[in-house]
């Protein structure tokens, strides 16, 4: 021991700060390398977090905007069932929003309306095994009834997950609707990224809606006992670890959830691709630390040693004062010396000089410390609990705003001023401080004696005697009430930047003068300019139709909480306009007022009403050309029937033959404008079946060579493979010499003609009409290099009696009749023309398979009979006609003109009759409901309908009520002697 005394007495002072030094570099960098390899992972974990959040609420807010674009949706499609009408534009609306159907059924699942060809696979059946489950499910949800009701994932009824839509409706009827889960798929596609970082998404009960696992995601799998699931079905967002048995990971996942319909939206990532990314800081901080210890030491030796000398100084001073010289005083240094060292010997020099003044120095202080106070709104307070006394600082006064002499401090002068309603958590939060040792910090409201209310924050802590009482307590009190205004008004700013950037209108602010002071990125994208750029425009520069004046008086019209709304034009930086929908407001900002304007795209609205108006207009005249054709039917049956009777009497060669010739070929090309007309109205049905197209399109054209003027070349390019449509082949060849005669027209001076006949695959095509179509289709394209059409002329051409011709020279019905047959085809047409480019007009069929040849019935021609015919027409002269034609055959004919004087013969004798002929268009009783009299008094009468135009029956509704036959007016008499002998032999 004495021996090493010895040695720790011979160590000099540079050894010992040379040791401490390079122990007290050595330690931090060892530390800072620690730091680094574990901050580097907690740094990526904080990162992960952070975005991960962040992407979940942006899948979140992408899955809100779908819901809402899903419940438009289907409240559209069931207003327009509920209104009977069926719009083409909804049903492909619907497809982009991937509702698969739309039906308006009962609680029992029955369907009460329904647009037809949506109904989904098993029919009723399906939704009457899904009603129960879907209405207990319904019933028991939160929310008001008449919102659509998002149901939990089911299988649908194609067997894969699905979500069903559910509103109540009048008359105890529901709107049930089935939404496939591909488009949430494909979103969750979207987000992946790492190695196996992805998105899911679940139900309200925890069912996943969409997850990379292809077995969960058809399984529709219960994930509601994994951790962020739990918390995303309880209504928290925030970031959480847990373990996936999916990935078989620990991971770390942003989660939220969507309010609306109770979907939770999580991103989950596993931890060890963290782990992997924060190794390589690891071997960078170890190189980093043992480099840092090697020159730690070299510094440490040679400041040590320089160190010394100053102190050594400073030392022999120290001795000479305790030796009793007070005055002596460290040398000054005339090398450099460290400021700590310097200021050492200053501080020693002065060592006797400022005990003197240290008592002013302090009242000094304290005068400076009671003017910050004052300053800062802060104030300091002591309570001495053995005497119940009580301190305030001047400036704690005044804070509250009274006078010490009118206030003493007493707890109850305290307890005055606090706010009644925070007193009794005051009261509380002093107690647990006193009395358990908990931390005093608390913010209240206080009330000054101006009556003015301040938030203050108050921290302090309390002492205690050796038995554990509490003696004093003290501690500060600070006023806040700024800051805390600032940070709302901060934070509201925040949320009001926030709202606007992800509103999906275009958002502008404008200054008294129309000058854009503020703008989101949705206006930008709409308007085409950088943010910066469109900050210099002007509100007459954006919108075409305001200039400074109107925009002065926009000002003046909207006052403060009357929103205003108006239709505006805004222009783009390319030029080009669009419509928009202006919603204005007037708001203050520090005094000044400002215009605020959501603008909202209103393009496809506009493109929607043109087209519902066109073909509402389309439909009416439809109406009234079916309307039309239905009178003019009753006046050509007669007239054709009288000539044929006639023509049979007269010699044939005679002038009065000749003469009544001409008069039934111009009653028979009438009834073929009248079957134009039907036609257009889409109201008559001629024969289909199926045929190759191509032989037609051929013999078409060899027809064409020779009608038309030698000027015009006609190039054809057919393809070679078999092109099959089911539909009627004159009509089709009908369209087609319609189609190109109207093209020569449009070629007086000669030119060329194209014909193309291929098949297409379409994905999606919008064609005249906005009809939108895909699959595979046949195309019929006819393309002339004639005058060509402007837009305004194209909008027309489908209109009948609409015609760019002379007088006289056409009827006008061409193209529209056309339309209509390819629509009875389920086709479309398309045109595309410009002034002196020519036309092209694009016919799209449907393309089909080869079907069986359905076998027809051959009937033997008979001379006429002897069976008893009852014909009802409420035409006299149709009347008179069919009962001559037929008598000359041999029948015996009861011919009547009013359908209740049929009745009452009918009833008073119904065996006395083998067939009924009636039409359907009469006063007294429609020939559908004498139909239904006479076969309730004899169920097995045959009966023919006939009808010149009628909406009521159809073709098949006529199959439907079981009648013989069904014919469109005028009939001739040929057709007439040809319908009974085949009804007749179908009976026999």
């Amino acid at each position: 021991m004495p021996k090493l005394k010895a040695v720790f007495r011979r160590v000099r002072l540079h050894n010992i700060l040379f040791l401490c030094f390079t122990l007290i570099s050595a330690v931090p960098v060892l530390f800072l390398s620690v730091w680094v390899q574990r901050s580097a992972l907690d740094k990526e974990i904080a990162a992960v977090e952070e975005k991960h959040l962040l992407l979940a609420r942006n899948l979140t807010q992408a899955l809100e905007r779908y819901v809402r674009d899903v419940e438009s949706g289907f409240e559209l499609r069931v207003s327009s069932l509920k209104a009977g009408n069926q719009l083409d534009g909804i049903s492909s609306l619907l497809e982009d929003l991937h509702i698969r159907s739309v039906q308006i059924v009962d609680s029992k699942g029955n369907i009460k309306k329904s647009p037809g060809a949506q109904i989904p696979a098993g029919g009723e059946k399906f939704l009457k095994a899904l009603m129960p489950k879907l209405l207990a499910e319904w019933r028991g949800a939160a929310g008001p009834p008449q919102e659509v009701y998002f149901s939990n994932v089911a299988p649908g009824s194609g067997g894969k997950p699905s979500i069903f839509l559910i509103k109540n409706l009048p008359g105890k009827l529901f709107a049930v609707g089935e939404l496939d889960t591909d488009y949430i798929l494909e979103m969750q596609r979207n987000i992946a990224f790492g190695k196996r970082g992805h998105a899911a998404i679940v139900d309200r009960t925890g069912r996943v809606l969409a997850h990379p696992n292809a077995k969960w995601r058809s399984s529709s799998k219960d994930i509601s006992h994994v951790k962020p699931v739990r918390r995303m079905m309880a209504g928290e967002t925030g970031v959480t670890q847990f373990y996936s048995p999916a990935v078989k990971a620990d991971m770390i996942a942003g989660y939220t959830h969507l309010p609306r319909v109770g979907w939770g939206v999580m991103i989950p990532q596993p931890i060890e691709e963290l782990e992997a990314r924060a190794a390589d800081v690891r071997l960078a901080a170890l190189a980093v630390a043992l480099l840092g210890i090697v020159f730690a030491g070299l510094i440490s030796w040679w400041l040590a040693r320089y160190l010394v000398r100053p102190i050594r100084a400073v030392m022999d001073s120290a001795r000479q004062v305790g030796e009793g010289e007070l005055s002596a005083r460290v040398p000054e240094f005339r090398h450099f010396v460290p400021q700590e060292l310097r200021e050492l010997s200053d501080s020693f020099n002065r060592m006797i000089d400022e005990m003197s003044a240290k008592n002013a120095a302090i009242h000094e202080s304290a005068a400076r410390l009671a003017d910050a106070q004052r300053i800062a709104g802060m104030g300091h307070w002591e309570w001495n609990l053995e005497k119940n006394e009580l301190w305030w600082s001047d400036s704690l006064y005044d804070l509250l705003g009274i006078d010490p002499p009118d206030a003493p401090p007493t707890m109850a002068t305290f307890e005055s001023t606090v706010h009644p309603d925070d007193l009794g958590m005051v009261s509380a939060v002093f107690g647990q401080a006193l009395w358990k040792g908990n931390p005093l910090d608390i913010v209240y409201r206080v009330l000054a004696a101006d009556g003015n209310e301040r938030v203050v924050h108050t921290r302090g802590e309390t002492q205690y005697n050796e038995q554990g009482r509490p003696v004093r307590m003290s501690g500060t009190t600070h006023d806040i009430t700024e800051r805390r205004r600032e940070e709302a008004l901060r934070e509201s700013e925040e949320r009001f930047r926030s709202l606007v950037g992800q509103a999906a209108d275009a958002f502008f602010l404008h200054d008294a003068d129309g000058k854009i002071v503020d703008v989101n990125d949705r206006a930008c994208e709409s308007l085409g300019y950088k943010r910066e750029k469109l900050l210099e425009l002007t509100m007459p520069d954006i919108d075409e139709d305001f200039g400074a004046e109107s925009f002065k008086d926009l000002m003046k019209s909207v006052k403060p909480g009357q929103p205003h709304t108006y239709n505006g034009s805004h222009r783009h930086k390319d030029g080009t306009t669009i419509p928009v929908e202006v919603r204005t407001g007037v708001i203050d900002s520090g005094g000044q007022q400002l215009l605020l304007a959501l603008a909202r795209d209103i393009s496809q609205r506009k493109l929607l009403e043109q087209q519902l108006l066109q073909s509402q207009k389309m439909e009416a005249i439809g109406t009234l050309a079916g309307g039309i054709a239905h009178d003019f039917n009753n006046i050509l049956a007669p007239i054709i029937g009288y000539t044929e009777l006639t023509l049979e009497k007269l010699l044939p060669g005679s002038s009065e033959h000749s003469d009544l010739s001409v008069v039934r070929e111009s009653a028979h090309r009438a009834k073929e404008i009248v079957s134009q007309i039907l036609q257009f109205s889409r109201k008559s049905e001629d024969a289909k079946d199926f045929f190759d197209l191509r032989p037609h399109v051929i013999e078409s054209v060899k027809f064409l060579r020779s009608t038309l003027p030698k000027s015009i070349d006609i190039q054809e390019r057919i393809s070679a493979d078999p092109l099959i449509i089911f539909g009627n082949a004159t009509q089709i060849h009908q369209v087609l010499i319609n189609l190109c005669v109207n093209a020569s027209q449009a070629m007086p001076g000669g030119g060329k003609l194209s014909i193309t006949l291929d098949a297409r695959e379409l994905g999606h095509l919008e064609c005249f009409m906005g009809d939108k179509i895909s699959g595979n289709y046949i195309r019929l394209a006819i393309t002339d290099s004639g005058v060509g059409m402007d837009r305004s002329t194209i909008q027309h051409i489908f209109e009948p009696f609409f015609t760019t011709k002379p007088v006289g020279s056409g009827t006008g019905l061409g193209l529209s009749t056309a339309l209509g047959i390819i629509s009875q085809h389920g086709g479309a047409m398309n045109v595309n023309s410009h002034p002196g480019e020519g036309a092209t007009f694009e016919v799209y069929l449907p393309q089909k398979d080869w079907a069986a040849d359905v076998p027809k019935v051959e009937f033997a021609a008979q001379s006429g009979g002897s069976a008893s015919i009852l014909f009802v027409d409420d035409e006299p002269h149709i009347v008179d006609y069919a009962r001559k034609t037929l008598e000359s055959l041999g029948y015996q004919v009861t011919a009547l003109t009013s359908s209740l004087e049929a009745l009452k013969k009918f009833r008073a004798s119904p065996e006395d009759y083998q067939l009924v002929v009636t039409d359907q268009m009469m006063p007294e009783m429609t020939g559908e409901v004498l139909v239904n009299e006479l076969r309730s008094i004899r169920a097995d009468i045959p009966i023919v309908l006939c009808t010149g135009y009628s909406d009521a029956i159809t073709p098949e509704k006529a199959k439907l009520m079981g009648l013989n036959d069904f014919v469109y007016k005028p009939i001739t008499p040929d057709e007439l002697m040809e319908l009974v002998r085949r009804v007749l032999s179908q009976i026999n």
